[in-house]
């Protein structure tokens, strides 16, 4: 195969995986986070992938719950059939949230700094680029 076309296939590859993150199925959804109640495991200004329909809530997992106007997300310690409770990694013992189950939005799935994400995104526009200025280049010259 030939440099300039295995170039822009393989700089297609990764653009084409993260447009799928962005264009996901309704119940998984990417959000933004800039608290520093979840430090260090959470920095802030990540990006975290959220499950919006999970079937299942366990202790540990990461839930994104309403608390008042806001939104947050902390580490589930206890959960039965009507609430769980909630608290931050960086935040003390004693500050724990009691959270309704119809309060809670959905489960983090993954998460990545964004500065990861941007960087991925463009770079993979970047080989997208430079893989069409190839193969323009390639046609032009008939090298194909």
């Amino acid at each position: 195969m030939n440099r300039p076309i295995l170039f822009l296939i393989v700089s297609v590859l990764p653009f084409a995986l993260l447009s799928y993150m962005v264009i996901a199925p309704a119940s998984i959804q990417i959000r933004s986070s800039r608290g520093i109640s979840m430090l260090p495991a959470y920095t802030v200004y990540e990006f975290t992938l959220l499950d919006l329909e999970p079937r299942k809530i366990d202790v540990s997992d990461v839930v994104v719950f309403n608390y008042g106007e806001d939104r947050i997300g902390h580490r589930v310690i206890h959960v039965n059939d009507v609430e769980l409770y909630a608290r931050g990694d960086n935040n003390p013992e004693w500050m724990i949230e009691r959270v309704p189950l119809e309060d809670v939005e959905g489960v983090v799935l993954a998460h990545s700094p964004a500065w990861v994400f941007s960087s991925m995104y463009l770079g993979s526009m970047g080989f997208f680029f430079v893989g069409i200025f190839q193969l323009h280049r390639a046609i032009e010259t008939k090298d194909i």
